[in-house]
């Protein structure tokens, strides 16, 4: 049993695997250290340095008193190039500390009711660091031996130790704690979005804030955004009872289930003196008794979506258009309402969601980002094969009249937006902005507590609060805005000099006016967004003067952190060009310089003729350029060593792989017979093409393979083609064909292989697959090698159901069909969940060479009846579990066999 646990625990928390977070051919970038932090800049953006700097100074000395903890290493803080133009950023302490800002983050600030993304980042993911890295006795000690695993199974010993257990907490406390922390220091944040609010409102009476949801990442709308919403509420419901330092000092108290860090209640009793479910029905019952009054919107129904929709002109101003995302599992569809006749036309689309623009008749193009040329991530206007138009690469479009557009240029929009009109700058913003038909800009813009809105350079209106987002402009004296209202957002109206509410409802996030007497509507409900339209049923309020709600705090803390001092920080070096900045204080970037250890990941495998106690040591820098993995056994038959280097910060990716491994096979203990099997490969990898729907690939390893006293050399070449259209609901791949070949030349002998597989969502939920693979090779299914997880990606791979031989001019068959039913359940005390189930049937035909059988030819059938479940582990990790009964097929035999399968995205 003993056994058993230490595998199961190996499968669920082995190291995750290292990815690369800025694109390929990044331009240079520099470093510099100091006491507490590291600071990895851009060549070119190292003005912003100072900015950054001071708001990690003036959050640092908050965080330690009130998280009671001083950060065990030094952490990194990146900012990315602006070929990196996403709007998010990520914090970890696995492998190292390190926090990252990505360039894009501009997009998400009217949403986050913030005017500044480096202080949003540096309250929100610096909340992320002393969270996860907050310890306790004895993990504090075993941290300098482990590093930063995040569990340690030590040989012979079943029970794990969680080195930093805050990990496992569930995401709506992680999340929702950071959502607290930046919204407390008087600059925003989303506890003062209306939008926020509403969502919150919507969910928790319509009850989809339990306790079962909340605590696990389902798939539900808004597939996560609640973690962040209902968890910073709950999070100041805590900080108005208990004061913020309480709040705070709960993740050091949890820290202490090192053994246990699902044991919730304990350490919220701890803290707090009562149960977290207590806390949290108490929670609900204090919104529901505010929410009950929550208002929603009325009008005619045209349309679901479970993304954003946002409203625009046609080309010729006739009509209205949008687009929605109706199901998360087949394409957009694309809306055109005639503002006459009130007639909607829809059609299906591959276009990405964002602001749709039609720049020729019938021709529609959205804003978005993606990866443009292989080696740039950037905002541009797409088409509807998802192309990008390269004269708006770079630029985030708000708006297109008359040949003039509005924009920000994103090269510039680090903290704030840079707004431009065609190639002329006009100021920098959080908002969005729109045109009239005589070139002239309109937006909003954070000064202070104050919304205040512009036209050109000339301030129309004011308000208080930090969320208003701009729908339309009329004219000078009807300007259309949503803005708070108490229980949420509404629509508001700047007319003849007074701001009015227009509609009732808390609930409306998007408009546009049609007419004199109609609007068209997006609202936020429990299961997604609605498209309305204005009718009978409609309550407007326009006799009604009505200012914008400002959301007050009793635990904001203005005097603890100055805004003053980072926004005249802000606005000099915003004014400063590169060239004033001196480099003198940073040094040049080098990955294989700055490599530091992540951890050491001792294990054991046991079988009954041998233990072995295996070493992993990883390092890794901070960037993931270069990431070193190197290890070596401690076993009376084995001997086992491995190293593996990947190096990646170019278009061309290279990989190092050294393995060798010498067993025991003795008879008795007075002959001993030694098998050596060894490796040494060197890998690189090229994207030919890269593009959204596509890519293709090729690779190419070489090297040296030895097994037993054979010795030969060995090289592979690989080319692969994928095509994969997919949607976030999707159980499978909506559309993806993928076709893979290659050759290998061992000594004097070429081997050919080839794989391609097919997927199609037929509707219905449900999915047909159909693969083929062929190999010449002599191929190990049952393999005797102890280390399988580090690979070079170079290795080609056949259909996963193969048998368990050691065979030769392997050909294989398979087609799947399967159905996704809509079942769930979850739990909140138990860490387990079901999140999906599909059952299946499949066959599968292999016919080969059997190589331990005197190269007898031979040929299975594999024909599968099962279940696939998809489960949560620890609330928040998803895996796949495959039960199913087979009934093998031979020239001379037939059985049947019961077998599990688990998959996980732990590497």
């Amino acid at each position: 049993m003993k056994k058993y646990f230490s595998i199961f625990v190996f499968l669920l928390f082995c190291r995750l695997e290292i990815f690369a977070y800025v694109v390929d051919n990044d331009i240079s970038y520099k470093i510099k250290s100091e006491e507490k932090f590291q600071y990895i800049l851009p060549e070119n953006k190292l003005n912003f340095f100072h900015e950054i700097k001071l708001f990690s100074e003036l959050i640092t000395p908050i965080y330690e008193q009130e998280f009671e903890w001083l950060l065990d290493e030094k952490t990194s803080i990146v900012l990315t190039s602006e070929y990196n133009q996403i709007a998010n950023a990520f914090a970890m302490t696995t492998p190292n500390n390190l926090t990252v800002y990505y360039v894009g983050g501009v997009d998400f600030l009217e949403l986050s009711a913030s005017s500044s993304w480096l202080y949003l980042l540096s309250t929100h993911e610096r909340a992320h660091i002393y969270q996860l890295n907050v310890k306790q006795f004895p993990t504090t000690k075993l941290k300098y031996v482990f590093g930063n695993s995040v569990v340690v199974v030590l040989p012979y010993i079943s029970i794990p130790i969680f080195i930093t257990p805050n990990q496992f907490l569930p995401t709506f406390i992680v999340e929702g704690n950071a959502v607290l922390n930046e919204s407390r220091f008087n600059l925003g944040g989303r506890l003062h979005s209306g939008e926020a609010r509403a969502l919150v409102n919507s969910m928790i009476i319509n009850n989809k804030g339990t306790l079962e949801l909340i605590m696990n990442d389902n798939i539900l709308f808004p597939f996560g955004n609640e973690k962040y919403l209902i968890g910073g509420y709950f999070q100041s419901f805590l900080a108005e009872k208990y004061g913020i330092k309480k709040v705070n000092s709960f993740f050091k108290e949890n820290a202490n289930r090192f053994l246990n860090p699902f044991f919730l209640n304990l350490s919220f009793s701890e803290t707090f003196y009562q149960g977290y479910e207590t806390l949290y029905k108490e929670f609900l019952q204090q919104t529901e008794s505010t929410a009950k009054h929550f208002q929603k919107a009325k009008g005619k129904l045209i349309s679901n979506s479970l993304s954003e929709v946002i409203f625009n002109d046609s080309l010729n101003s006739d009509k209205i258009i949008f687009s929605v995302q109706t199901d998360g599992k087949s394409r957009r569809k694309i809306y055109s309402l005639d503002k006459k006749s009130k007639s909607f036309y829809s059609r299906e689309s591959k276009i990405k969601s964002g602001k749709i623009f039609e720049l020729k008749e019938n021709q529609f193009f959205s804003v978005n980002s993606d990866l443009i040329n292989k080696d740039k991530y950037l905002y541009s206007l797409f088409d509807e094969e998802q192309k990008s138009i390269t004269n708006f690469e770079g630029k985030y479009i708000h708006d297109i009249k008359n040949k003039v557009t509005s924009y920000f240029l994103m090269s510039e929009s680090i903290d704030k937006g840079a707004l431009y009109i065609n190639d002329r700058f006009i100021t920098n913003t959080e908002s969005k902005s729109l045109l009239d038909n005589n070139g002239n800009i309109y937006y909003f813009k954070q000064e202070g507590k104050q919304k205040n809105f512009y036209k050109n350079f000339d301030k129309i209106f004011t308000f208080q609060g930090y969320y208003g987002i701009l729908q339309q402009v009329i004219s000078d004296n009807e300007i259309y805005f949503t803005a708070n209202t108490d229980l949420g957002s509404g629509l508001f109206c700047f007319c003849n000099q007074k701001i009015l509410r227009i509609v009732a409802g808390d609930n409306i996030v998007r408009s546009f006016k049609i007419d004199e007497k109609n609007f068209i509507l997006s609202t936020l409900t429990a299961e997604g967004y609605e498209v309305l339209l204005t009718d009978e049923t409609t309550d407007f309020l326009v006799i009604n003067t009505e200012q914008p709600t400002v959301y007050n705090y009793k635990f904001s803390s203005p005097n603890n952190f100055n805004p003053s001092n980072s926004q005249a920080l802000s606005t000099t070096i915003l004014q400063q060009g590169n060239n004033s900045f001196s480099t003198a204080l940073f040094h040049d970037y080098f990955s294989l310089r700055e490599m530091r250890f992540s951890e050491f990941s001792p294990s054991m495998i046991s079988n009954k003729n041998d233990t072995v106690w295996l070493n992993q040591f990883s390092f890794v820098d901070p960037l993931f350029w270069s990431n070193l993995n190197f290890g070596f056994s401690f076993s009376n038959n084995t001997s086992y060593n491995f190293l593996n280097y990947t190096y990646t910060p170019y278009i061309v990716d290279l990989t190092l792989d050294i393995e060798n491994e010498t067993k025991d096979f003795s008879d008795t203990l007075d002959i001993h017979k030694y098998r050596t099997n060894s490796h040494y490969f060197i890998g690189i990898q090229y994207p030919i093409i890269n593009s959204s729907f596509f890519t293709i690939d090729t690779s190419m390893s070489t090297g040296n393979e030895s097994v037993g006293d054979l010795h030969y050399f060995n090289t592979t070449l690989l080319l692969s083609f994928h095509y994969m259209e997919n949607y976030f609901l999707n159980y499978k791949p909506y559309r993806s064909f993928s076709l893979n070949s290659g050759i290998s030349m061992i000594e004097d002998h070429f081997s050919q292989h080839f794989l391609t597989d097919f997927s199609l969502y037929l509707g219905d939920n449900f999915y047909l697959s159909v693969g083929a693979s062929y190999s010449d090779e002599k191929i190990e299914t049952l393999s005797s090698k102890i280390k399988q997880n580090i690979k070079p990606r170079t290795k080609f791979e056949l259909l996963s159901f193969s048998p368990n031989y050691i065979v030769s001019k392997l050909q294989q068959r398979q087609i799947e069909l399967l159905h996704e039913l809509a079942v769930s359940k979850y739990y909140f005390r138990f860490p387990f969940s079901l999140r999906r189930l599909a059952p299946f049937i499949s066959f599968q035909q292999n016919d080969f060479f059997d190589i331990d059988a005197n190269y007898k030819k031979e040929k299975r059938e594999f024909f599968n009846v099962g279940i696939e479940a998809e489960i949560l582990l620890v609330h928040k990790a998803p895996a796949r579990v495959r039960i199913f009964q087979s009934e093998i097929t031979t020239h001379e035999t037939k059985e049947n066999l019961t077998q599990l399968v688990l998959e996980t995205n732990f590497k």
